[in-house]
């Protein structure tokens, strides 16, 4: 198969407080362009997981579906369908007509049974439940969410697809979810437009957690948010050190100048003009980085290890005679690394303060 019966990123009037956080177009042609040159949009296969790791780099971002979509409409794989009868009875025959061609298009078996969900997919060795409310009516609110809360105790991956068409639905959800007390995430709800894309939406979603499974890409994106998560703590420890900087200084410097080196290297006229800072903060990271004020040396340790101490503490020996000014910035995100940190400071004989140590966890 050449792909989903359906097109990709497709974004919908949602409700505001479970919504996407906009349409991420120039990521979406990253992506693409990545899964074309890989050449592994073909359904049914699974490249190496050199691909799928490739692709995953750009995934880290904080937008849980984001990725397992992308993820799903590159790959697939035969898996089994179960529907509830109750629920097939009470829809359209049209419509079952339709879910039953499209799980077919992408090679997935359909079994009718007596399950407590209105779908289970099985795909890759992972089971994920569905609720799927075709007809929004306020009046059967309490018996939904009812339902969602005695099969989120039952299943470890369940997703809620509510079909919003209008504008009135749509309000009337809102109103109910917070009514009854949802905790965003817990399950996960999927709100769109019309039955047929909730359908859709739940096969990607069905995919791809099936194939996060099998190359356990879940665990890769939350390594690599981490990552993101303590490279920024630490640029801001290193920023937010200059007097009078603050944290908002700190991130706008970030996303209109870039790197520490970056910021280093940039006149005040560049910073007065793509950041909010006023000329005086200007002038003093000016004077701070520039070569006609005080220079100031980092060591920036962004993955302690144990066995690289020897050679850390060296150079921080080495560079203290050569530069005033010196700071050493090191990342410590777990307790074993943080007493590892602390056992060498003292095998090595630092003196407190010379050079001035900046931790991050």
């Amino acid at each position: 198969m050449a792909g989903f019966n359906g097109s990709f990123g497709d974004r919908t009037s949602e409700p505001s407080i479970l919504s996407h956080s906009g349409h991420r177009s120039d990521l979406k042609f990253k992506y693409e362009s990545i899964a074309n040159s890989l050449k592994c949009r073909k359904m049914g296969t699974l490249s190496d997981s050199k691909n799928v790791d490739e692709i995953l780099d750009y995934c880290w971002f904080f937008d849980p579906m984001e990725p397992l979509e992308f993820v799903s409409s590159i790959y697939a794989g035969s898996g089994v369908c179960m529907m509830n009868i109750s629920w097939r009875d009470g829809q359209h025959p049209s419509f079952i007509q339709f879910i039953s061609s499209f799980l077919t298009a992408n090679s997935y078996r359909l079994n009718f049974l007596p399950i407590a969900p209105d779908f289970i997919f099985n795909n890759g060795g992972l089971s994920v439940a569905f609720i799927f409310v075709t007809n929004w009516e306020c009046d059967n609110a309490s018996s939904v969410f009812s339902r969602v809360e005695k099969l989120k105790r039952q299943f470890a991956h369940l997703y809620v697809v509510v079909s919003l068409p209008t504008r009135e639905q749509n309000d009337s959800f809102n109103r109910s979810y917070f009514k009854y007390a949802m905790e965003i995430g817990c399950p996960t709800f999927v709100p769109v437009r019309d039955p047929e894309m909730g359908f859709e939406k739940i096969v990607k979603i069905a995919h791809a957690r099936g194939v996060c499974k099998r190359q356990d890409a879940v665990s890769k994106l939350k390594d690599e948010r981490e990552r993101a998560v303590q490279g920024m703590d630490t640029f801001l420890k290193v920023v937010t050190s200059i007097p009078g900087i603050d944290n908002h200084d700190a991130n706008a410097l970030i996303q209109s100048i870039g790197s520490i080196e970056a910021i280093s290297k940039a006149p005040k006229g560049v910073i007065l003009e793509n950041t909010d800072l006023s000329l005086d903060k200007a002038e003093r990271i000016d004077f701070i980085f520039n070569n006609g004020g005080l220079s100031v040396a980092f060591i920036f340790v962004t993955n302690w290890e144990c066995d690289n101490a020897s050679s850390v503490f060296s150079r921080v020996e080495k560079l203290k005679k050569q530069f005033v000014h010196l700071y050493v910035v090191v990342s410590l995100p777990t307790r074993e690394q943080n007493d590892s940190f602390n056992q060498s400071y003292f095998k090595y004989g630092m003196e407190l303060g010379c050079p001035t140590f900046c931790s991050s966890s």
